[in-house]
């Protein structure tokens, strides 16, 4: 419909009632699927960053996953400026992890920082907010189910005059828990 310049136009809306299309509830076995056991969907590192993008199963420097003394035999390795996603296809229950920085670098100069965000389908679910040496690693628990789209990132707190050198986190057992049964 035109409507000329300065003129007005009676218009009569007829109101049309959307209904969502509520999908039926899914059931959810108790599998472990670990995200190293993935193939990811896509990842990049900041323009310019060396690869590896992340390290499956170690630290990103090839050491044994270690948080708060503690070590972990599945996890990722990860360095600033990273961004992974993962198709899950609406076929888990949960996300869960422990975050923190990679102790295998945590005495070196400059201290290293960083923050990790989780999003699902584009909405952030989890802010660790600046992590250092000296937090305590973070329990991340998201809930996934009906989620296309994982998205880990990881970013450089922009400190130490934005020298990232030991700027490396590990997510250690980073696992999707319950896989979606075909009933």
């Amino acid at each position: 419909m035109t409507v000329p310049a300065n003129s007005r136009r009676t218009l009569r809306v007829k109101p049309v009632l959307v209904r969502s299309s509520v999908r039926s509830a899914k059931t959810f076995d108790s599998s472990v699927t670990y995200l190293s056991d993935l193939q990811e969907f896509a990842a990049q590192r900041g323009v310019g960053l060396p690869t590896p993008i992340f390290v499956k199963d170690r630290s990103f420097h090839g050491g044994v996953i270690l948080l708060n003394g503690t070590s972990y035999s599945k996890g990722l390795g990860l360095a600033a400026n990273t961004v992974i996603l993962y198709d899950l296809n609406r076929q888990y229950q949960s996300f869960a992890a422990l975050a923190g920085i990679a102790e295998d670098i945590a005495s070196r100069e400059p201290r290293g920082s960083i923050n990790l965000t989780i999003f699902c389908d584009g909405k952030c679910q989890f802010d660790s907010g600046s992590m250092y040496p000296d937090t305590t690693p973070q329990p991340v628990e998201v809930d996934v189910c009906n989620i296309q789209t994982l998205v880990i990132r990881v970013s450089s707190n922009w400190d130490s005059n934005g020298d990232m050198r030991n700027d490396f986190g590990n997510l250690a057992d980073a696992r999707l828990i319950g896989r979606a049964r075909a009933d």
